[in-house]
């Protein structure tokens, strides 16, 4: 008597076979971008998807941002620029007691991004082993006292316009009532 064959598809060699199978929900868009790309690739949805997450986890986002950036070099400040601006994100959560301030909600927070992109931004001008001539310096300071200045005369536009509009509706202006910063002339 002959051996009846097993239904369904022939299995797959131990090697090819997938570790586990995974089910999640996608945004119609995500779920249309994904299928160009995978057309366009010559992959399966799930391979392109699988593809993908693997770039993720070996590197592939340090090249999508080189391509998106321009060069290793502008990634590596960004990212400097990034951890500055979220340290300082931190330091205005600890001095407003508010667990979702940010650098850019108070003027103290959006100083304190201005100074801290301003030292950064310094490495860029005269990195180690270079030196500027006495005009280049004097130069490089004046530009630098007219960036901070104008980024702090923002800054205090911005806060006045915010104290108007708190004024405008009823709000309290916390920051004023408490005597945390020298009224602006």
């Amino acid at each position: 008597m002959e051996e009846k064959r097993p239904r369904g598809r022939p299995s797959k060699a131990a090697g090819d076979k997938k570790v586990a199978n995974l089910t999640f929900r996608v945004r119609p868009q995500m779920r249309d971008a994904l299928a160009m790309a995978s057309e366009d690739s010559g992959r399966s949805t799930s391979e392109e998807i699988e593809y993908r997450l693997t770039q993720t986890f070996e590197g592939g986002v340090d090249r999508a941002a080189e391509l998106l950036f321009g060069s290793r070099l502008n990634v590596h400040y960004l990212t400097m620029f990034a951890a500055a601006l979220e340290s300082i994100s931190e330091l205005a959560r600890k001095v407003s007691k508010d667990p979702n301030d940010e650098w850019w909600d108070s003027m103290l927070g959006r100083a304190g991004a201005a100074a801290a992109l301003h030292e950064l931004t310094s490495s860029l001008i005269a990195p180690r082993g270079v030196t500027l001539t006495d005009d280049e310096v004097q130069t490089v300071e004046k530009i630098k006292v007219m960036a901070v200045q104008r980024a702090l005369r923002q800054a205090r536009d911005e806060e006045r316009r915010e104290r108007a509009a708190d004024r405008a509706a009823g709000r309290v202006d916390y920051a004023k009532a408490l005597g945390l910063f020298a009224e602006d002339k």
